[in-house]
């Protein structure tokens, strides 16, 4: 069983809702919505560090402004067989994305910053999916044609897919 280190975007082959997909409608309704959805493919496990870097910038198509820094994330995973995604998240305000540029999100005097808290760690199997969960205090559409999301780097272990 091979494993490596990758990252996902908004333009990853396995998204399936949001991202490359459409764009997505938010409302300011109490309840965190999904924004955007990949579902890890057959043969492999995707496995997530407790505390992954994601860097993002989410813009709303309405004004063609970034979103409200108030705006609450969180990280969730949906296993097969489940009904409704785990909450497997302590909430982050967007508020860190929207004082740093994509350019500073990448730079490690900034990764603190741009570090989502897990409950724990753990491994994710074949077509479970992962989403990206936010919720709004008004109406918002995320303009997925300006916007952009990252989970994971390339060279390092923060997601790691393997071969099964």
């Amino acid at each position: 069983m091979a494993t490596r280190p990758f990252e996902i975007s908004q333009e990853h082959e396995t998204v399936i809702y949001g991202g490359s997909k459409g764009d997505v409608s938010l409302y300011a309704n109490g309840t965190y919505q999904p924004i955007i959805t990949w579902k890890i493919p057959r043969q492999m496990l995707w496995s997530l560090i407790k505390n992954p870097k994601v860097r993002m910038k989410l813009y709303d198509k309405a004004t063609g402004e970034e979103i409200s820094p108030n705006v609450k994330l969180g990280l969730s995973i949906r296993k097969p067989g489940q009904e409704l995604f785990q909450e497997i998240f302590t909430t982050k305000q967007y508020s860190s994305y929207y004082a740093l540029s994509e350019a500073d999100q990448l730079n490690k005097d900034y990764d603190p910053s741009v570090r989502f808290n897990l409950k724990q760690a753990g491994s994710f199997p074949e077509d479970s999916e992962m989403t990206m969960l936010a919720k709004v205090s008004a109406d918002v559409t995320i303009d997925w044609s300006k916007s952009t999301i990252y989970i994971g780097e390339a060279s390092k272990l923060d997601l790691t897919e393997t071969d099964l």
